[in-house]
């Protein structure tokens, strides 16, 4: 296996895995890689999606959570993008054929208003979000295993593969964003549960971070962008047939038909 070291060629086979349904080894990049070849192999890998047509609309935070970061070896969360053409309407099937390992996550999404000052008051931020929603995530791999670390991960477009909105937007201040109760079903059994205290200790901090965060790498946050804030949680297989359904306290509900 012939190793690859350019951000370039390390996209290109990530995209390559992503449209043909199979995944990479993890030694195509290496033992030396760290965040900041991350970093570039995941805006090399934007440019090129973008390149080829698609329309970025949000972004992810992952490994929100001490176990998450300490499962991959990371000492903070990792930064993805949401592209517009893996946003799926509520309710809608999903066919788990066209993704490779795929894994199906409970989170708040936020819907940007503005991008304050990462260091503003509490009050500021939340005034910044035009609404909350649950939502899903399906997160997915394109190399072997799943990747084994954060810089693997990040390079993978923090295996972010698609997003369901719930259907109805509440107000930032009208949630407990700390300690509202999520549940995950699958065929109407829980399978998962947390709250947004998985997400940094609330969805407040994590909107904190990632203003911080997307500032240092010089990624702009548009009004009208998406964010998803982190699994409320255990990730859990999402299996062809069965039916999710996540509540969120003070939420609503999210449902969708894995087929």
């Amino acid at each position: 296996m012939q190793v690859m070291t350019d951000h370039e060629s390390l996209a290109s086979i990530l995209l390559q895995a992503q449209r043909e349904g199979r995944a990479v080894p993890q030694d195509v990049f290496g033992k030396d890689l760290d965040i900041a070849d991350a970093l570039a192999i995941q805006r090399e890998l934007h440019a090129q999606a973008i390149t080829a047509g698609r329309m970025p609309c949000g972004h992810k935070i992952g490994l929100t959570s001490p176990g998450a970061m300490r499962l991959f070896g990371a000492q903070e969360p990792m930064i993805g993008t949401i592209f517009a053409d893996t946003v799926l309407p509520p309710g809608a099937a999903v066919a788990t054929g066209t993704f490779i390992a795929p894994r199906i996550e409970g989170e708040i999404l936020l819907e940007i208003g503005h991008a304050p000052e990462w260091n503003a008051s509490d009050d500021i931020l939340l005034a910044a979000l035009t609404s909350i929603r649950p939502a899903f995530e399906i997160a997915d791999s394109r190399i072997v295993g799943w990747p084994g670390n954060v810089t693997h991960a990040t390079a993978d477009n923090a295996c972010c593969a698609r997003v369901m909105p719930g259907a109805d937007r509440v107000q930032a201040t009208q949630v407990d964003l700390v300690d509202a109760r999520s549940e995950l079903l699958e065929d109407g059994q829980l399978v998962a549960a947390g709250s947004p205290r998985d997400c940094l200790g609330s969805i407040l901090n994590a909107w904190r971070w990632l203003l911080r965060r997307s500032g240092e790498l010089g990624i702009a946050l548009q009004p009208g962008d998406i964010v998803l804030c982190g699994a409320m949680g255990p990730a859990v297989p999402l299996k062809p047939g069965r039916r999710y359904e996540l509540l969120v306290e003070g939420l609503g509900t999210v449902s969708l038909q894995a087929e």
